[in-house]
């Protein structure tokens, strides 16, 4: 390898020397620390995206979760109201036919006694 005079950083390893090209970024040339720092800023901001696809993946399940309650408590609500009215009309029809029933007796009654 010929001679440079660019900025090189190395690591000591059990291989030997490694020599690991400079971060040269905007701003400017990093080594050591203040590169290991600008790369986990740089891959937190590219994880960014995914998490909060994510989070609004979450969010969609939470809301949908919150939504099938909702139309499950309606539906129970329309079956006992359903059920009720249902109970109401029997005894609508009870009270009508014992009505009826009561007319009819009272015309047989009417019909004997002439």
């Amino acid at each position: 390898m010929s001679h440079s005079n660019q900025v090189r950083e190395y690591r000591v390893t059990d291989r030997g020397i490694e020599l690991i090209e400079p971060y040269v970024g905007p701003e400017g040339v990093l080594t050591g620390t203040a590169r290991l720092i600008l790369e986990a800023r740089e891959q937190a901001e590219a994880d960014r995206p995914a998490k909060e696809n994510a989070q609004r993946k979450r969010q969609i399940e939470r809301r949908r979760a919150a939504l099938e309650r909702q139309i499950a408590d309606l539906q129970a609500a329309l079956i006992a109201d359903e059920e009720q009215q249902k109970i109401l009309i029997e005894e609508v029809e009870a009270r009508e036919s014992g009505l009826t029933h009561n007319r009819a007796v009272v015309a047989a009654r009417r019909g004997a006694a002439e």
